[in-house]
């Protein structure tokens, strides 16, 4: 299971958070759980409004993104074969174990 994390730990996805993101989502849980023990309907409401307002933030960001990529792609640079066959010559590739 360590395997990646043994032969090349800058590569693994071994530590997947960070202590003080960890921390950071502990304490969110932990404050939504005090927060509905002591008034519960003022928390179910106050996460609606939260998730709502999030996705009405996010989705012109979303519909710009999709209109620029309708828009059609950019302009293409032709290559020759002569310079293809020289970047395949001068081209390096990462070496496996395998």
């Amino acid at each position: 299971m360590l395997d990646l994390y043994n032969r090349a730990p800058d590569q693994s996805a071994y530590r997947v958070l960070y202590p003080k993101q960890k921390y950071f989502i502990i304490s969110v849980i932990a404050a939504i759980i005090v927060s509905a023990i002591i008034s519960s309907t003022l928390t179910i409401m106050a996460l609606f409004a939260l998730i709502s307002i999030g996705y009405f933030i996010v989705n012109p960001i979303r519909i710009y993104i999709s209109l620029r990529g309708f828009r059609g792609a950019r302009a293409l640079t032709k290559i020759t074969k002569e310079e293809n066959a020289l970047q395949q010559k001068t081209a390096t590739y990462p070496s496996t174990p395998f």
